[in-house]
């Protein structure tokens, strides 16, 4: 178990890198086309593309930070008033509906990147199959963590 322990905390420094890195590049390519657009009157059309595929990236490897570290959005005023058994039974039932949820999405995602493996984007000829990766991708990784919590809270849910 230490060492799946640490595998996981290596790879969380990595997803962590990787978000960042992408976020940095984002940036650069935003503040590039406002400068092609506004300084020299030419407008990139790849770089708003890519833009685009990034920040879809970033969405998705980002949730998985965001699973992580426990961040995601909730409307937990109802289950704050709960008794604590009451209370452990609805986070025990929202983590099986999220991970049924994130099931559902490598399933779909899954095949929506097989459904489009030779279909390449408009301007940067890139396969939409890769870029519909961050789909299951993100998924895998926020069903890691779900499932995780599922487990470390199980004497919890009793």
């Amino acid at each position: 178990m230490e060492k799946f322990f640490r595998i996981e905390k290596i790879i969380s420094k990595i997803f962590n890198h990787i978000v960042v890195s992408l976020f940095g590049v984002m940036f650069l390519l935003v503040l590039f086309q406002i400068i092609m657009r506004y300084v020299f009157n030419h407008p990139s059309v790849w770089s708003e593309e890519l833009v685009r595929f990034l920040l879809v990236w970033i969405v998705f490897l980002g949730s998985i930070i965001v699973t992580r570290e426990k961040e995601h959005i909730k409307i937990g005023i109802f289950v704050e008033f709960l008794p604590v058994k009451l209370k452990n039974i609805f986070q025990f039932i929202e983590k099986i509906l999220s991970s049924l949820f994130l099931l559902l999405l490598i399933y779909f995602g899954s095949r929506i990147i097989i459904q489009n493996l030779h279909n390449m984007s408009s301007i940067i000829n890139i396969s939409r199959g890769f870029i519909y990766l961050c789909i299951p991708l993100g998924a895998v990784g926020m069903l890691i963590y779900e499932f995780k919590e599922l487990k470390e809270g199980k004497n919890r849910w009793k």
